[in-house]
């Protein structure tokens, strides 16, 4: 407001925003143009581009237009980003553009050289990997091109592994994922071309896996598929070199367990699984000494269920102990196992088999033990089941079990019926061996007394024709202090799951694989038949051929729990 303002602006300190904003507005209100610049380029330095200059910019171009129109119209272009780069549209014209793309800029052989600029394939896509392993890569090229793969359906894939395995630094079978995929066909190819991958672990794993049952196969139910599958493992791994004992010994001891549970005992087998050194305590002097043993022990604690789908064998003698007790039963001696089983411990075998089993007189043997075991031999308590015995029947079979039984005068056996519902509600887990009982009545109890010597170990069969319905049962034998337990379901359902357009579709199934129709299922506590689950789940469960919810909760409570109407259930 003052009449002159050159006065005020004296008052101003140097060097502040203040002092160069004013001095600039009022040398601009003077038309004092070029007193301006120098001032913003001082103020600038010491504040930078703040509003107040940014203001002072903009005012000095436009009061400056009619001197110099062209730095103000650069300055508008640049500050506001204007573009008049607009072509004028004449009609009536030939167009003088291309109305096609050339082919030759989109063609491979152009395009190559500009993906070959990275140092490995990472200019390529996913689609281009087919064709371009046919294509003359450099070493470090062709192994980016092995990880990046996700399928082993190309040709010269084989081919492209071995190479890369001559490569400097090569991490060998197992360093990528495809290795892992690679066919049955494919990994006899590298084993034909590079026959020292027998003792790669991990091409050992892939090929046990191409071995496995497929998924439709219920191959640990199903004694002839479990039978298949054993001797596919047995036949790929007497291939392999010593180094791969463990695997050997593992699948020969459940063949040889799966032999027994059928009432069979292959000598020839049993010999074989002998044959190989094991960290055990009653292997032959000979034996143990060996530089197999020393070199190629055979781990029977090895956890190989990623390839076999087994579980490690751990000890081994029970399995070995019953095998020679059904050799040395009608054997003059047991010289042909001395080159495998200590002759100690065969020479003891060899008298309590034939004493358990009534050849000749107890005395007669005695002078093969010590005093002490003797004994324990006539002391010792057996109540222990067949191995052929089965504890899985059909709905309408009959139910036996074959018992070994040992000084035991008198025996007593319960029955008991297990309530599922109750059960499964209640611990939501299925019934086992471990199931407490106490305080329950039995359904059926009997007593039966032998008078047999406390030397014999006598086979007896056992019938419950009263269990006739389906369901889960418990049958205890008691004896003379000891007891034994076996659990026996008759009848069996299972559930098949499939995805469909509304959610999962749930179908049971019987042991016969027929369709349960009056089921009901157990979900959060709440028991519901088909045609009620529509009904009192609202839209979120419903059963086979009609939608259910797509939630995974949903899906494993309705897997988990399934009882048949009546008592049946599993």
């Amino acid at each position: 407001m003052a009449p002159d303002r050159a006065v005020p602006l004296k008052s101003l300190v140097p060097g502040t925003e203040d002092f160069y904003y004013f001095h600039c507005l009022h040398a601009q209100q003077q038309e004092q143009f070029d007193k301006v610049e120098p001032l913003v380029t001082q103020w600038i330095q010491r504040v930078g581009h703040t509003q107040r200059v940014n203001e002072i910019l903009a005012r000095q171009a436009l009061l400056t237009y009619d001197k110099n129109p062209q730095k103000t119209l650069e300055f508008l272009r640049n500050k506001l980003g204007v573009n008049f780069g607009h072509q004028r549209e004449e009609l009536g014209v030939e167009p003088n553009l291309p109305t096609k793309l050339d082919p030759a800029q989109i063609a491979r052989a152009t395009l190559m050289p500009r993906a070959f600029q990275h140092p490995n394939t990472d200019g390529f896509e996913d689609t281009a990997l087919g064709w371009l392993m046919n294509e003359k890569l450099d070493g470090d090229r062709r192994r980016h091109l092995i990880s990046r793969l996700a399928r082993p359906d190309y040709a010269p894939l084989t081919k492209l592994i071995l190479d890369d395995f001559g490569y400097p630094n090569s991490g060998g079978f197992g360093q990528f994922n495809i290795h892992r995929l690679l066919t049955q066909t494919q990994l006899d190819e590298l084993l034909k071309a590079k026959p020292d991958l027998v003792n790669n672990h991990h091409w050992v794993v892939a090929s046990l896996i191409k071995l496995q049952p497929g998924p439709d196969e219920d191959w640990q139910h199903d004694s002839k598929a479990m039978t298949a599958y054993l001797d596919r493992l047995i036949a790929f791994s007497q291939k392999l070199p010593p180094v791969q004992n463990p695997l050997k010994a593992q699948t020969l001891y459940h063949r040889l367990w799966l032999d027994r549970s059928q009432g069979k005992f292959d000598k020839e087998r049993f010999f074989a699984y002998l044959q190989l050194p094991r960290p055990v305590g009653y292997l032959s002097k000979a034996l143990a000494e060996s530089q197999a043993r020393k070199q190629f022990p055979a781990d029977l604690n090895a956890d190989l269920r990623p390839g076999t789908l087994l579980p490690p064998v751990g000890n081994d003698e029970l399995l070995v102990r019953s095998y020679l007790q059904h050799f040395l039963l009608d054997a003059a001696n047991a010289k042909e196992f001395e080159p495998f089983v200590n002759d100690i411990y065969l020479k003891h075998l060899f008298a309590e088999t034939k004493i358990l089993n009534g050849l000749g007189e107890p005395e007669q043997w005695a002078a093969l033990l010590p005093a002490e075991q003797f004994q324990q031999l006539k002391q010792r308590v057996e109540i222990e089941f067949d191995p052929t015995n089965r504890t899985t029947f059909a709905a309408d079979e009959a139910v036996a079990l074959d018992l070994h039984v040992k000084n035991v005068g008198t025996l007593i056996v319960k029955v008991f019926e297990i309530n599922t519902r109750n059960y499964y509600s209640q611990q939501l887990r299925e019934v086992d061996t471990d199931v407490n009982l106490d305080g329950l009545v039995a359904n059926k109890e009997a007593t039966h007394t032998y008078n047999d010597t406390p030397f014999r170990r006598v086979g007896r069969r056992f019938e419950f024709p009263e269990l006739k319905k389906p369901g889960v049962y418990v049958v205890d034998f008691i004896g003379n202090g000891r007891s034994s337990r076996a659990l026996i379901r008759k009848g069996k359902l299972k559930i098949l799951v499939r995805t469909a357009p509304a959610g999962q579709v749930f179908t049971v199934l019987d042991e016969k694989n027929q369709k349960v129709d009056a089921a009901k299922i157990l979900l959060g506590g709440h028991e519901c038949s088909m045609r009620r689950i529509r009904r009192s789940m609202p839209r979120r469960f419903c059963w086979a051929g009609t939608s259910t919810s797509r939630t995974s909760q949903a899906r494993s409570l309705c897997r988990s729990r399934i009882n048949r109407v009546g008592s049946r259930s599993y």
